[in-house]
């Protein structure tokens, strides 16, 4: 068994990513399927795990883009362009957005269309190598032809548990969540990335989780 859902499901921190699922795909889904009209503060707060409410650390690198908004929403509207091979997608986007990875353009691709894409980040690579699910790749692949592959692995599981890509996105993180929600963890990478998340979770809260608000 890949997963023990109703174990996973109860780890709190993983619930409350569940849980701010509607939220984030109600307010991120429809800016990213029209990619012409996305403004630059959509964009930047997509980065944040405050409105994202699952993802940290993309901003680290993902925002210099955003100083040239003409070429990211060209490259945006390639993404989620789904009458073009989703490996030479990516690809392009990579190319012409430097500083974002994969990490960020495949949960951007995950927002705007669930039912068709899960993301492939650290967490998720890691945990599907632990599980034995990770794919072979033919010789010289591209990032984009890669995550074709990966992509229907994710699908597949999305399948087999009768759950939304996000949800599977969510569990990745169950393991590394129980054991610091228990005291597992005690390095200082560990706690500075988990004060972060707790933190930017408190932030939300205080102002009422009101993603609506976010757009300008």
């Amino acid at each position: 068994m890949v997963f023990n859902l109703e174990k996973a499901i109860c780890v709190p921190s993983v619930r409350r990513i569940i849980e701010k699922r509607d939220g984030v795909l109600n307010h991120f889904g429809p800016i990213f399927r029209q990619p012409l009209e996305v403004k630059k503060d959509d964009y930047l707060n997509f980065l944040s795990i405050q409105y994202n409410c699952h993802w940290s650390g993309l901003e680290r690198l993902g925002r210099k883009v955003a100083e040239d908004m003409d070429n990211l929403r060209h490259a945006l509207s390639i993404l989620v362009d789904e009458s073009q091979l989703l490996s030479r997608r990516l690809d392009k986007c990579l190319q012409d957005l430097q500083g974002v990875g994969h990490a960020t353009l495949t949960a951007i691709l995950l927002v705007a269309y669930p039912a068709y894409y899960g993301v492939w980040n650290s967490t998720s690579e890691c945990e599907m190598k632990e599980k034995g699910l990770w794919p072979s790749f033919e010789r010289g692949a591209s990032i984009g032809q890669k995550y074709e592959v990966i992509n229907e692995v994710l699908l597949g599981l999305a399948k087999q548990y009768s759950i939304d890509t996000w949800t599977l996105d969510a569990l990745w993180w169950a393991k590394k969540a129980e054991r610091y929600e228990s005291g597992h963890y005690k390095n200082a990478w560990d706690i500075a990335i988990w004060s972060m998340v707790d933190q930017a979770e408190q932030t939300t809260k205080n102002s009422n989780g009101q993603l609506g608000s976010v757009r300008a």
